[in-house]
């Protein structure tokens, strides 16, 4: 319900993205890697450019400011777990954790920052 009501608009429901606007979710190493790399992007956004299966994309992801924890967790959880990936879930702690780790962040990541 969560995917369906922040993230399809732009990632689609195959999670495929729309190419040259909005990368792919679906076998991406951004998702299914360090867990702390979606949940940073969804506290406090995300500027291009950045390459994604093989893509470049320069758009800006907003931070999802009005999602508590256990939306975003939930959220990060099913795409991590849905179409080809295969990753583990994500608590609600976790993104707890990474919520005050990082509350001091005002401006968006860049793709440089968070690898």
């Amino acid at each position: 319900a969560i995917y369906s009501r922040t993230c399809i608009a732009c990632h689609g429901p195959d999670g495929k993205g729309v190419p040259g606007a909005f990368p792919p979710l679906d076998g991406s190493g951004w998702v299914v890697g360090d867990p702390s790399i979606p949940a940073r992007i969804l506290l406090a956004g995300l500027q291009g450019p950045i390459e994604v299966s093989g893509q470049k994309f320069a758009s800006v992801m907003p931070p999802h400011t009005d999602l508590k924890d256990a939306e975003i967790s939930d959220v990060i959880t099913y795409v991590r777990q849905s179409w080809s990936n295969d990753a583990a879930p994500v608590s609600e702690d976790f993104i707890r954790q990474t919520r005050v780790k990082f509350a001091s962040r005002t401006t968006p990541w860049t793709a440089a920052e968070l690898k």
